[in-house]
């Protein structure tokens, strides 16, 4: 009888004990769900180390008059030039996913990237990247919608990236370059918004484009408008005094997936 009685005790018990779980588990469930019943989206945390963050990935130099962001248009993925979308991703993976780059040996680049009239001496070999990991990334910084090509491509004046189509791999080199600098191009992150209930982020920003040769300064990338106001003195320009006379550019950022990826930009003034 008094085994029954504890039997009885331990079922009561373990009885209890399952509705308080299911009870806490339908509460948490339901806690993590909007008033239309969805789930709720968990955003990260918007600081302005976030947002310098996410600032970055927004290519500052241009050698090579390539359509960039910083255009009189407005701008998306698929007006980007080949060579700033690729290079997009790849800083990208540089400044916050450093585990996806692995070694790159020099019989790599000599199989792959010298040409038979290329010096040796010339080339050294910094990472290489899966197409896997590299695609993975590019829908952080494009969504993942975006179309990404497959392609060689240039960093900067000596930096290069060259896609191994056999191996499905990006190479990441140096190269030394005759090629010298010709503009000083200066963005000066000025202020930023958050939107539609933290789905979007807008970055607005100052720009200045200068030539080096001429010290005239322009409003874009592709030097189409001339900034009357400002002037190169002596290879420089002073900001400090001249912010106002930048133009300024919004930067759209758009969440997905548990993070923000680069929308668009466009010239506002």
């Amino acid at each position: 009888m008094k085994k029954n009685k504890i039997l009885v005790g331990l079922i009561v018990v373990i009885l209890v004990i399952i509705s308080i779980v299911v009870f806490y588990k339908t509460l948490a469930f339901e806690s993590d769900k909007n008033d239309s019943g969805e789930p709720k989206l968990i955003y990260p945390s918007i600081t302005d180390e976030f947002i310098a963050s996410l600032y970055g990935t927004i290519l500052k130099e241009d050698d090579f008059g390539r359509t960039s962001m910083y255009s009189e248009n407005y701008t998306r993925v698929d007006n980007l030039a080949q060579d700033v979308t690729l290079s997009m991703i790849y800083t990208y993976i540089n400044n916050n996913d450093y585990f996806k780059l692995k070694v790159l040996t020099m019989e790599e680049i000599k199989k792959n990237v010298i040409k038979s009239y290329d010096k040796i001496s010339n080339f050294t070999p910094l990472y290489k990247i899966s197409l896997e990991d590299f695609n993975n990334s590019a829908a952080m910084v494009f969504g993942k919608d975006a179309k990404i090509p497959q392609a060689e491509f240039n960093i900067n004046l000596t930096i290069k990236g060259y896609f191994n189509k056999e191996k499905k791999e990006y190479y990441i080199y140096k190269k030394v370059s005759d090629e010298k600098k010709t503009t000083l191009e200066t963005k000066r992150l000025d202020s930023y918004v958050v939107t539609n209930n933290g789905n979007t982020i807008i970055i607005f920003d100052n720009y200045l484009l200068c030539d080096l040769e001429t010290s005239l300064c322009y409003n874009d990338a592709k030097k189409t408008k001339l900034n009357a106001s400002m002037k190169l003195v002596n290879g420089k320009v002073n900001l400090t005094e001249n912010i106002d006379k930048l133009v300024k550019y919004k930067h759209i950022f758009k969440f997905e997936e548990g993070h923000y990826y680069w929308y668009s930009s466009e010239l506002i003034s």
